[in-house]
């Protein structure tokens, strides 16, 4: 697999956060979501993403 390099634009970015904020609110919608438990949860997830990176072998990380 080659090396990919990806450009978002800035209204990109943005659109993808509120999708992200509006999903969150929908999962859990029986409770009242507070900005806290948002971040709480978000942080979670980058904490997923990166220890999944860790577990990535280094043949995949390095590539020449």
């Amino acid at each position: 697999m080659g090396e990919l390099k990806l450009t978002v634009t800035q209204a990109k970015r943005e659109e993808t956060i509120e999708k992200i904020l509006k999903l969150v609110e929908t999962e859990f919608e029986e409770v009242e979501v507070t900005v806290l438990f948002t971040k709480g949860l978000l942080e979670d997830a980058i904490r997923k993403v990166e220890e999944r990176a860790l577990l990535a072998p280094l043949k995949i990380i390095n590539k020449n």
